[in-house]
């Protein structure tokens, strides 16, 4: 066999193999990776049905996620993220995100009287999780694309007489650049 046939051989294997562990399991690393992540800086429950990692385009797609703050006091659920990475992500080593979409976004947040008195509240999280992170530890990402499409907001507050609810529908964004 010639040098150029071996080398084209290597190279198709390497191709193959790249592909293979690409499309079969990738996609089964980034869904517990993710779900695990999330209910850990969330403190919730997570449920992503399906994660799909295209090695050739460097897209992550998300379906079917549900969140659920342990503390019932906010959820949410959204049909699909799509990730969609530059390849400029592999040279910097840090995440690039050409455009991100989150498609169908409904997040509720419930206000009771009990997370008002104690210190279990979203916003109370929120804020101990980002007082406790020093700047240097912060993700670098560059977004280049935003999109959000067919979201909804509910807000139900039971600490009043009647329980007031409202809701903002459609939500949606597109914003360009983001870092």
């Amino acid at each position: 066999m010639s040098k150029l046939i071996k080398i084209t051989l290597c190279f198709c294997l390497l191709l193959a193999v790249y592909l293979g562990v690409g499309f079969l399991w990738v996609p089964e690393q980034i869904r517990s990776k993710a779900e695990s992540a999330l209910a850990e800086g969330l403190h919730a429950d997570v449920q992503i049905a399906e994660a799909d990692f295209n090695p050739l385009t460097l897209e992550v797609s998300l379906h079917d996620i549900s969140l659920n703050g342990l503390d019932a006091a906010w959820s949410a659920s959204l049909a699909g993220v799509s990730l969609n990475f530059s390849v400029t992500s592999l040279i910097r080593l840090e995440p690039v995100l050409d455009a991100v979409r989150l498609t169908e976004p409904q997040l509720r947040f419930t206000r009771s009287e009990q997370a008002e008195s104690d210190n279990s509240s979203l916003a109370f999280r929120w804020r101990a999780f980002t007082e406790d992170l020093s700047p240097d530890r912060w993700p670098v990402i560059v977004v280049g694309h935003l999109a959000v499409n067919k979201g909804q907001l509910v807000f139900i507050d039971q600490s009043v007489d009647g329980h007031f609810r409202e809701t903002v529908y459609p939500v949606a964004l597109e914003h360009t650049f983001l870092s």
